[in-house]
């Protein structure tokens, strides 16, 4: 067991979670550089437009941990709360979107750059955003 685990949160600790998200997916110098060249394409709404400019920061990662919990833990209302395969659902979507956003404004090879860089940072946030619904648990 790696002892700077033993005891560790996920969600109490955002820098390190999303390093070692990018670092799973292997979300490199490169493929931020592909995400800032590409953001023009896709400045929609607030998370687009942090993510645009891989928001890696620590202020950021907590924004998108309390979407996560807002979305999880709504007070019973018109909608309730968001149900987890939603969250992944909308996700998968925007990686669609952003695919053939992409593919229709850059040239093939930055097209599958950008697309493939966006997919890795998108599955970092989607990682952030299920930790509001899965119950804490330490890591051995």
């Amino acid at each position: 067991m790696d002892e700077s685990n033993a005891g560790y949160l996920p969600a109490t600790d955002m820098p390190r979670f999303i390093r070692e998200m990018m670092e799973f997916v292997q979300l490199g110098e490169a493929d931020i550089a592909a995400i800032r060249d590409s953001a023009p394409i896709v400045l929609l709404a607030r998370w687009l437009r942090e993510t645009a400019a891989a928001a890696v920061t620590s202020e950021f990662s907590y924004y998108l941990l309390n979407v996560g919990l807002a979305h999880s833990h709504r007070a019973s209302g018109p909608g309730g709360t968001i149900p987890a395969h939603l969250m992944i659902g909308a996700m998968s979507l925007a990686q669609t979107a952003l695919a053939g956003i992409f593919d229709g404004e850059l040239e093939g090879s930055e097209a599958a750059a950008a697309s493939e860089a966006w997919n890795k940072l998108l599955l970092v946030h989607l990682s952030v955003l299920l930790l509001g619904y899965l119950p804490p648990r330490r890591l051995p």
